[in-house]
This record gives C-alpha cells, sequence and structure tokens, in this order.
C-alpha cells in the first residue's frame, strides 16, 4: 500500500472509526485489544502507524459474547446473522441496517417483479436482500436443502431473478429442468457467498443465456458484501475478478503480516471505513486475492482477483500451494468429458518406513463422454500430473518424481452430492498435530 495513497484516500475514515470504538460507552471489546497502544491509538498518521495495530482474528471474536462487542444500542438491532460455519465455529454479527446494492439495479434495469432467495437464511446478504427489496419486489424464499420445490416455486410463480451461490445454480438447475421450466424467462442471476469456478461460470452463462448475470464477494463478519462488479468486469466475464467497496479499507498481506508485492497472492484483510454496530478492524477473512494493477476503465483505482477461502481453495502442502483456479486450469485439455466441480483429496499415506503425500482427484464424467473409464481415467490423470502448476513454475510432475508427492490418483463419481450451499475443493485429511 502506498503511503501517500492510504493518507488522502483513508486516513481521515480509518482514524474516525478508530475514534469511535476507543471512546464508546456502549462496548470496551476495542480498547481491551488496544491497551497496550493506549493512548497513541488516537494519533495514527500513516499507514506504518495503522500497521501497528494488531490483527482481529474469527477466534478473538467468536470468544467474546456479541453483546459485549455491540457498537450500537440494542433496541436498534434489526436482526442478527451468523457465518455458515464452513471454517469452524459460526461467528454472530448484530445488524441495524441492510442493503443489497444489485436489487434496484434488478427492478430499474432490467424488469425484475418475481425474485427467489436461495442463500443459508442466517447470512448477511439473505437478510439485506429481504430488507432491501421491501415495496420493491415480491420475493420467494426457497430452502437450499429442498430444491425441487423451489424450482416448482419459480415455475408456478414465474419468477425472473435468482439470488444465490454457483453451488446451488448447479443442483437447482437440474431441478428445473426435470420440469420443462423456461429458463429464458430468468432475467438476472446474482451469484455470490463462493469462489465460482471458470467451469461453474460457462455452465451457468449457457444454462441462463437470457439472464444478466452479477457475482458478489461478501462475508456476513462485515454485515455484507466486499467486492463488487462493475459493468466493466462484468463484460470481461471473469467471475472472481472485483472491486472492493469503497466503505472498506483492504490490505492484502503474506503470512508475516507484510504487504504483498502488486500481483502476489496474499490473506484479504479488511477495515471497516463506517461506524457499525460491530466494526471491523484490521480483520484476517481467510480469504486469498491479488492485486491487479491495471486501472479499472469505469475509474476504480484498485481491482482484485480472488483465489478462495484458505485450506478450501488454498492449501500449502510440502512447500508447495494447491489452488483451486491451477487445479481447474490443469484440466483444460479434458474439461468437455466433464461436469462442473471437482474436489482433490489430500492425505498421507505410509510407505515402508516414511509418510508421503497422496492427492486423489474426484470428479464427475458427463453422461456421454465418448472414452471408455480406463481411458478417461488415464487422460484426467495425465492432465492434472502434468499440467498441474504446484510450486512458482513447477508442474506437480515435477515433484512427484523426487517424491515430494505419490502419483496421484483419479476417482470417477457418478455424481456430485448436494452439501450446503458452498463447494469445497479442496479437502485435507493429513494427520493434524
Amino acid at each position: 500500500m502506498d503511503g501517500k495513497v492510504f493518507s488522502k484516500n483513508y486516513l481521515t475514515a480509518i482514524k474516525g472509526v478508530v475514534g469511535f470504538v476507543i471512546h464508546s460507552k456502549s462496548s470496551d471489546f476495542y480498547r481491551k485489544q488496544y491497551k497496550v497502544l493506549s493512548p497513541s491509538i488516537l494519533g495514527i498518521s500513516s499507514y506504518d502507524g495503522f500497521r501497528n495495530l494488531p490483527f482481529l482474528t474469527k477466534k478473538t471474536i467468536t470468544d467474546t459474547s456479541v453483546y459485549k462487542r455491540l457498537y450500537a444500542p440494542e433496541d436498534d438491532i434489526i436482526i442478527f446473522t451468523a457465518t455458515s460455519g464452513t471454517t469452524g465455529a459460526p461467528l454472530v454479527n448484530a445488524r441495524y441496517w441492510f442493503d443489497h446494492p444489485r436489487v434496484n439495479e434488478m427492478v430499474k434495469k432490467y424488469g425484475v417483479k418475481k425474485a427467489m432467495l436461495l442463500l443459508n437464511p442466517s447470512a448477511g446478504m439473505f437478510s439485506g436482500t429481504i430488507y432491501t427489496s421491501r415495496e420493491k419486489l415480491t420475493l420467494c424464499v426457497g430452502d437450499v436443502n429442498m430444491l425441487q420445490i423451489a424450482a416448482q416455486i419459480i415455475k408456478e410463480v414465474e419468477v425472473n431473478a435468482i439470488i444465490t451461490t454457483s453451488t446451488i445454480i448447479y443442483h437447482l438447475n437440474k431441478e428445473l429442468t426435470k420440469i420443462n421450466f423456461d429458463k429464458s424467462k430468468i432475467k438476472y442471476l446474482s451469484i455470490g457467498a463462493e469462489l465460482t469456478t471458470r467451469q461453474y461460470f460457462d455452465y451457468i452463462q449457457a444454462e441462463f443465456p437470457s439472464a444478466y448475470i452479477t457475482y458478489a464477494f461478501g462475508a456476513t463478519e462485515n454485515s455484507g458484501a466486499l467486492g463488487y462488479q462493475c459493468a466493466k468486469i462484468i463484460a470481461t466475464g471473469e467471475p472472481n475478478i472485483y472491486h472492493f467497496k469503497k466503505e472498506i479499507f483492504v490490505e492484502i498481506l503474506d503470512e508475516e503480516g507484510r504487504p504483498v508485492k502488486m500481483g502476489e497472492m496474499g490473506e484479504i484483510v479488511i477495515t471497516s471505513l463506517e461506524k457499525k454496530a460491530f466494526p471491523l478492524i484490521r480483520y484476517r477473512t481467510g480469504d486469498y486475492a491479488s492485486e491487479i494493477k491495471e486501472k479499472c476503465a469505469c475509474g476504480n483505482e484498485r481491482t482484485f482477483r480472488l483465489e478462495g477461502r484458505a485450506n478450501h481453495d488454498v492449501l500449502r502442502v510440502n512447500g508447495a500451494t494447491l489452488m483451486t483456479r491451477l487445479i481447474e486450469n490443469s484440466l483444460d485439455d479434458v474439461r468437455n468429458y466433464l461436469e462442473p466441480g471437482f474436489q482433490v483429496i489430500v492425505q498421507d499415506v505410509r510407505v515402508k518406513n516414511t509418510i508421503k503425500t497422496q492427492l486423489t482427484l474426484r470428479v464427475v464424467p458427463r453422461a456421454e463422454c465418448g472414452l471408455s473409464e480406463p481411458a478417461l481415467t488415464e487422460a484426467i490423470r495425465k492432465a492434472f500430473l502434468e499440467n498441474l502448476q504446484v510450486s512458482g513454475n513447477k508442474r506437480l510432475k515435477e515433484l512427484v518424481e523426487p517424491g515430494y508427492f505419490l502419483e496421484p490418483k483419479v476417482e470417477l463419481c457418478k455424481e456430485w452430492g448436494q452439501e450446503g450451499t458452498k463447494s469445497i475443493h479442496i479437502i485435507d485429511l493429513r494427520a493434524k498435530n
């Protein structure tokens, strides 16, 4: 982060938020976090000074009752939301305002009158959509675990917009197909809450050709969206490129907490520039991204490529890094044979007196892929082994040959079962010490 840019664009707002939580009579949560820095905490004058503030982690928050970290009168709270629990204990948060930035666009620009909401009910975007939609459109709420019923509602009610995740839209589409729903009636899709792979992106585009499709990146901890796609990004057809909202200050940091260089991947650390019921200050999200140098044609100076969740989309293994995006890229040569989606299982295997790491790739073949099972399995294994970039410019094959990894395995699955609203692409089954 350039110090001049920080001072010009963010310093005043950050000092305001820090002063708000330090002087608050509602909670002493941050005073306890910053007690070793007081009173210098209020004298932040540069990015280097800001970096002296300790990181806020999910565990620190969940270890504290929601009422003891509430920076607003309890009577002002509209609803409590919670994270999905995908990465540990759910984090409960309070909200006294809501917003779904796309609702007005749906109604005014694309003529949406009826929308189906298919998200985890405790998610911030779920409540935000309901609140923002009042008196603007008719909202149908579906159960993500009963997609057959949701599909029937969509058909009978004549829904023309769907708000959900890429994983859910994949499974929902199968139910819509069974009942011969005319998918050209869907004018708008708002997809978010998880990393969207290129496979899912292409699938959604092909199955809903009449829909205007937007992708959002958010966090319930922050009470809503973090990143958005401008019209210029949407036109590029890239599902995981975003601008961060102006109400958020974003750092991209390495494992030591230092800013990474432009274009390098690091953890997203966010600071709210608004005085919320619980402002996040230097919160480690557990999501990874890299910043793109080019200034967007829309005028926004900061653009990011989302790489996904730590340990689910980005995993360090034996000095190498497994990434969902690079795993997907490695399968380009065999993509036409496969359904969207994949999983890589990482586990320890005893070989004589040593422990070796085994990668198992799980995929679902298309119904009529045109290859025998042995031929398809070998084609997938070869592509995965020879094309997967895992360390710098090295491919998986170069780490298998000296024995850092065992030869990868391939499992052909009949279909993907639906487990929750999000996909987990990398599953680490190694023994934890």
